[in-house]
């Protein structure tokens, strides 16, 4: 008999472990520990021979995590809390939230929600960004206190005042490029935890905190809906100006925003003309809304259930039925509009 071959499991590098540690289990007040590791990791990824990070780099990819998620998701600060205290936000976020603001100013009707990375460098003067003004308060409030856990405090990162960055010893940053896969992770969840407490009526937050630089899609494309539409709507009649809809502009609206549910459902979508849809962008729909689309969605109910019964065991069917009967979109409005 051959000898039994013995698996010896490799442990990661302690800067590693402890990064874990107090990712994992860091006493948590608001997001900016997580976004502070995330931004050190992906540095780090994207130069992994560097033994400094300035924190003027970190602040710029602290301001595009913000960014993102916001832009796409609550670009009014309305719906996803960053900390416990509902009535004041974390400061980064007040900043970030006024850029958003200025830049939708800038924009004006052409305002359309984009990446940090993509905006364009007038842009970013014009809605005067300081990276500066956020370095400051990373500085202040979680330089130090990202290192301390349960009366330890780890030493994987030094900061030089003189240049302002963060020194690591040889091969650290390395490391964390190498572990980047692990290290995303354990943060994005952590972070989506972290806000899971702090809105805890906000759906699909795990895949909004999960955002990548593609930007959000709908799943799959809005057009197999149509079917299902033209039923209880064959004439092709706006939900908001009651007109009739050119086949050429013809929409697709989401009466609470794809941004809050950040998810397609029969329950909550209708016909619109294409500038009807534009013109509404994330404003909470109204009373008549919410009843004319709870009217509709019984009507679209009962019809099916009379004349359409080989759509019975259809996906869409089913969540239809699901939502009537858990009164869906009148809790998913209440929820967005406060």
């Amino acid at each position: 008999m051959y000898p039994r071959k013995t698996k010896v499991l490799m442990a990661p590098p302690e800067i590693i472990e402890q990064l874990l540690t107090v990712i994992r289990h860091g006493r948590i007040d608001n997001s900016y520990k997580m976004v502070w590791a995330k931004a050190i990791v992906d540095l780090s990824d994207e130069d992994p021979d560097r033994k400094a990070i300035p924190l003027s780099e970190i602040a710029d990819k602290v301001i595009g995590y913000y960014w993102n998620l916001h832009i796409f998701f609550d670009p009014d600060g309305r719906t996803l809390r960053q900390s416990s205290n509902s009535s004041k936000p974390p400061k980064i976020l007040q900043h970030v939230l006024g850029y958003i603001a200025s830049y939708k100013s800038l924009k004006g009707e052409k305002f359309k929600p984009c990446f940090y990375e993509q905006l364009e460098e007038g842009d970013k003067k014009k809605i005067a960004i300081q990276p500066a003004v956020i370095a400051s308060i990373l500085k202040e409030n979680v330089r130090h206190r990202f290192l301390k856990y349960s009366g330890a405090e780890y030493a994987f990162y030094d900061y030089r005042s003189d240049v302002n960055q963060l020194i690591f010893e040889v091969s650290a940053c390395e490391q964390l490029a190498q572990y980047q896969g692990v290290l995303r992770d354990s943060i994005h969840y952590r972070w989506t935890q972290i806000l899971e407490d702090f809105n805890k009526a906000t759906p699909r937050i795990a895949a909004k905190v999960a955002i990548r630089r593609s930007g959000p899609r709908t799943e799959g494309s809005l057009k197999k809906y149509h079917e299902w539409l033209k039923i209880e709507n064959p004439n092709l009649i706006c939900s908001y100006c009651e007109k009739p809809i050119e086949k050429d502009d013809l929409s697709v609206d989401h009466l609470i925003p794809y941004s809050f549910l950040f998810s397609n459902d029969i329950w909550n979508l209708s016909f619109t003309h294409s500038h009807c849809n534009s013109s509404k962008n994330n404003t909470p729909p109204t009373k008549h809304a919410i009843d004319m689309q709870d009217k509709r969605n019984q009507n679209l109910y009962n019809l099916v259930s009379s004349k359409y019964p080989e759509l019975f065991d259809k996906k869409v069917f089913k969540e239809l039925s699901f939502a009537l009967q858990e009164n869906l979109l009148r809790k998913m409005s209440q929820i967005y509009q406060h």
